[in-house]
């Protein structure tokens, strides 16, 4: 059977996010019509968001989806290279993470990564991630904030997700004064950690939007109820940073950006929007305001 192709379209870095995700949306949709039957096209991309690149580069690894026109196309194909699009930088347990990422200590991004979901790496993880970022932005006042952050978003997956990957990638972009982290897993999304610990099941009444929501509001599934750990992240993140907080698990979409809307939007998705396991897109603004106080946030 020959393979659908879908060109995929540049989306710069100061485009209105709205069409990051339409974007991202639409090429979900047009491969899951056709079954992962596709491959994708470069031969007209000259930049990708990194909230497009990221989701991308995470949904053909998964699916094995062709890539053609990349080493043609001579405007993204180094760009793609550098930050490992088709051949993730593969973080294993056996080596060092210090001295694997300390060649992007001077570069503004840290590669499209993945790494096993296991206790003695997510453990190392979190450190040398984090320093990478701080030296990449040079930035005062951000380090508690990445701390917590980074933190929450690697907890979440090691106790929630039931996942045995996950992936991350960082990319400051200094024309914009801003921090992008991206973060997923392979897991059973957000709704199916409810089912797996057979909690509130009678409210979020198996609907993947309001499982999303009340996750985003403090109803955690953790066997100790440890506090609001993501619901904190994001009212710090937005409301304090001023910066946003985008969500898709499974088949809801979590958006929460003043830019857009000065409300939290969760978006139900149809079944061809399918997004497996969970990915967590933030904008951090560089420097933190003046005004900012990170206690004014912890609950």
């Amino acid at each position: 059977m020959e393979k659908q192709r879908i060109c995929i379209q540049s989306v710069s870095q100061d485009v209105i996010i709205g069409k990051v995700f339409n974007d991202l949306f639409n090429i979900i949709k047009q491969s899951q019509q056709n079954n992962n039957n596709v491959v994708w096209d470069f031969a007209d991309t000259f930049y990708l968001h990194p909230f497009l690149l990221f989701p991308l580069a995470v949904y053909r690894y998964q699916n094995n989806i062709k890539c053609i026109n990349i080493r043609e196309n001579t405007n993204i194909q180094k760009y793609l290279e550098l930050v490992c699009f088709e051949n993730l930088f593969d973080i294993k347990d056996n080596q060092s993470l210090e001295d694997k990422l300390s060649e992007y200590y001077d570069k503004s991004y840290i590669p499209i990564s993945s790494f096993s979901i296991n206790e003695n790496l997510l453990k190392q993880l979190q450190t040398p991630i984090q320093t990478i970022i701080e030296r990449q932005c040079r930035a005062e006042k951000i380090s508690t904030q990445l701390s917590y952050f980074i933190g929450e978003l690697i907890d979440n997956i090691r106790e929630h997700s039931s996942a045995d990957k996950g992936f991350i990638f960082s990319q400051y972009l200094q024309s914009e004064k801003c921090l992008n982290i991206c973060i997923a897993d392979n897991g059973i999304t957000v709704l199916g950690s409810y089912y797996k610990t057979n909690k509130y099941l009678d409210i979020i009444h198996n609907n993947p939007a309001i499982a999303l929501s009340q996750a985003l509001n403090g109803l955690s599934t953790k066997s100790k109820e440890r506090g609001f750990g993501l619901s904190s992240s994001k009212k710090m993140l937005v409301q304090g940073l001023k910066g946003a907080f985008f969500v898709m698990s499974g088949n809801a979409f979590y958006r929460y950006d003043l830019k857009l809307s000065d409300k939290e939007q969760i978006i139900p998705l149809n079944e061809e929007y399918y997004w497996k396991g969970t990915v967590v897109l933030i904008k951090i603004p560089v420097p933190v305001p003046q005004e900012f106080n990170f206690y004014n946030y912890i609950e």
